[in-house]
């Protein structure tokens, strides 16, 4: 990673103006000290526009200097109320200039910011107290400015930065800010952020996103720490980092390292473009990220715990990244956030791990997992996720492809959450016991190729929902003492719902709603529930079969707009009402019907006469079966046929005829 020279020259560089100020201001003192207000005078908001407008209003309000580098422009010295604009505002200059020992105040409601530089070079503003501001001290598309020496408290944003350049932030004072106390957002590349004492206890104390060679060093916070983060390898990275503490704890930093083995006692971990690093053994509390890995590859982070964070861990980019045998709890946001990059021709993450940890009691998901490839969530506890948003999910799947959510034991959701919420593709949650609350135990959204298995969802309000998801399947669950226990919908084709257990639920064992079509219910067992066993309503094309529904007020109901559905082979046994059939050119045939009163003369197993089918269809299955147990005939062949190979753009036919 390059290493930048340009901070540390404007740095230097800056030695020369102090010794001009120190001449014309000889009372200056170093440090971070508060001052008083004595000798400040009155002024109104102050705003300048380039370099013109700025020698006409020094002309006019008597700023001594010429704008140089060796005379700079100097405003100083006010008491200026910040309520209805910027206090003091820069745009489009480029002369040298100081602004020292003012106080500014007063711009938080109305979202104004105490001093605010756009299109800004040369800029020192110095031992200023800004107070009370939407944003303390602003720089935004400015570069090769300074802020040194300044207190900034009871603002949201201390000292935020924007598209800022070899910048120099050193020995402020940051206090009760409410969001962050120095914030580089985007493109502050070669910039230094040195000696500052940070004690706010808002969002996070320093926070670097998408900037690269940034010196961070000798900072010291009190409140959340650090929050470090690029979007992708080009876009950032800390070229100096060394003394930074948090709470007089050193944050563990590693930065292109390669194949270390770390513990020991820090206040945060941060890993950044990292490969065959070893992390274990560490606690960390009530920072912003516990443990950020960026960009890592083949990356393990083992018997971790974090504890009152906003984010437990946060991963972003890399390949083959492990967590294992960490406790997560109590995280304000998320316990694991996993996330991808963005740039064209990059490639997405995978090969993320989860395993054997627990996670609990976090403010939103207990995992957010996106766009990330290969992941697996395995053998884990997750519990009592969304404490303060009640409609975020525990596990959290969205714009990923293959992910499988495995053995793991996930309770206590929130009434308008999931356990498991999966949008992603060919993925795989199996083996999960999901239980006590929530509305959803898994819920599939636009997961095509994704199939849900061996899993056990009970106390929900839907076991396992499915909408607009294709080529699905829902097989060998045990979805039971829901409302109910798989429901599909949506623009859901080729699913397949099989080897389910669906009883006991208080509203329907398996329902099928609201356009999905092609779809396979075959082989559940959907008894004792106060509704439908299975019911289908606006579904086309459905093969409904060999299914067993007993005990419930209605065995299988096929609603008004339902078309050109299969119903056969199906146990319907001491139901209420064994069949409901409001649709239209459905085919109900060879079902049993506990119900049925007719007899077969011939013995093949097969009633003699049609059952009659309760509904406005007036339909009747015309062959019902005379036991649960009957075992069709195999069909045998007329003409047993033969293997036949054909060259690619042959014509062929075949004529297939059977005995019945």
């Amino acid at each position: 990673m390059k290493r930048g020279t340009r901070s540390t020259v404007v740095f230097l560089a800056l030695l020369v103006v102090l010794q001009v100020i120190q001449i014309v201001d000889p009372t200056m003192q170093t440090g971070n000290e508060i001052h008083a207000l004595a000798g400040h005078v009155p002024h109104a908001v102050i705003s300048i526009n380039g370099d013109d407008d700025f020698a006409t209003q020094a002309s006019s309000e008597g700023w001594p200097g010429a704008g140089t580098e060796g005379d700079p422009y100097r405003i100083e010295n006010y008491y200026i109320d910040a309520s209805t604009a910027d206090g003091i505002s820069f745009s489009n200059t480029r002369v040298q200039f100081v602004v020292s020992n003012c106080t500014i105040y007063d711009g938080l409601s109305q979202h104004k910011s105490g001093i605010s530089l756009e299109n800004v070079s040369n800029a020192l503003l110095l031992k200023n107290d800004v107070t009370t501001c939407y944003r303390g001290i602003y720089l935004r598309r400015s570069d090769s400015n300074s802020v040194i020496n300044n207190t900034c408290s009871k603002s949201s944003w201390g000292i935020s930065l924007d598209i800022a350049k070899y910048s120099v932030v050193h020995n402020n004072t940051l206090a009760d800010n409410t969001q962050t106390d120095i914030y580089l957002s985007q493109h502050c590349h070669e910039s230094v952020i040195t000696n500052n004492t940070c004690l706010s206890t808002g969002e996070r104390n320093i926070g670097v996103y998408d900037s690269l060679n940034v010196s961070l060093s000798h900072n010291r916070m009190h409140g959340l720490g650090l929050d470090i983060n690029w979007n992708n390898p080009r876009f950032g990275g800390i070229t100096d980092f060394s003394d930074n503490t948090i709470n007089g704890t050193p944050v563990l930093y590693l930065g292109d390292d390669s194949g270390g083995v770390y513990s020991g006692s820090y206040s945060q971990v941060i890993l950044a473009e990292c490969n065959n690093i070893l992390v274990r053994n560490i606690n960390v509390s009530r920072v912003h990220r516990g443990v950020t890995i960026l960009h890592c590859n083949n990356t393990v982070v083992k018997n971790v715990s974090t504890s009152a964070c906003m984010r437990g861990v946060y991963l972003r980019g890399g390949f083959n990244v492990t967590l294992s045998d960490c406790n997560i709890s109590n995280s304000r946001y998320y316990g694991v956030y996993a996330d991808w990059w963005w740039g064209a021709g990059e490639d997405l993450p995978s090969g993320y791990l989860i395993v054997n940890s627990t996670l609990g009691y976090t403010g939103r998901s207990a995992m957010y997992l996106g766009g990330a490839g290969g992941v697996t969530v395995f053998n884990s506890t997750i519990h009592h996720s969304s404490q303060d948003y009640p409609d975020y999910d525990q596990i959290y799947v969205r714009c990923a492809h293959d992910v499988t959510v495995a053995s793991n034991t996930i309770w206590g959701t929130k009434s308008d959450a999931a356990a498991i919420y999966l949008q992603a593709i060919n993925s795989m949650i199996s083996n999960n016991v999901v239980f006590d609350g929530g509305r959803y135990g898994v819920y599939l959204s636009g997961a095509d190729g994704s199939v849900v298995s061996n899993n056990n969802c009970s106390g929900h309000l839907y076991g396992v929902y499915v909408e607009d998801s294709n080529h699905t399947g829902v097989m060998h669950n045990q979805c039971s003492k829901n409302s109910d226990g798989v429901l599909l919908r949506g623009s859901s084709s080729y699913d397949r719902i099989e080897f389910n257990n669906c009883s006991e639920c208080s509203g329907n064992g398996i329902r099928l709603l609201d356009l999905s079509a092609i779809n396979t219910v075959a082989n559940n067992t959907c008894s004792n529930n106060t509704g439908n066993g299975i019911v289908a309503s606006g579904v086309e094309w459905a093969i409904i079969a060999n299914n067993t529904c007993e005990g419930n007020d209605v065995g299988i109901s096929l609603g008004a707009d339902t078309y050109n559905n299969s119903v056969y082979w199906n146990v319907l046994s001491d139901n209420t009402q064994n069949g409901y059939h409001n649709g239209k050119d459905n085919t109900i045939t060879n079902n049993y019907w506990s119900n049925y009163t007719g007899t077969d003369g011939n013995g093949d197993g097969i009633g003699d006469t049609p059952h009659p089918i309760p509904g406005t269809a007036g339909s009747e299955d015309p062959y019902p079966l005379m036991s649960p147990s009957f075992t069709p005939e195999l069909t045998s062949w007329v003409t047993t046929p033969t293997d036949q190979f054909v060259e690619y753009g042959d014509e062929f036919s075949w004529d297939l005829d059977t005995t019945g």
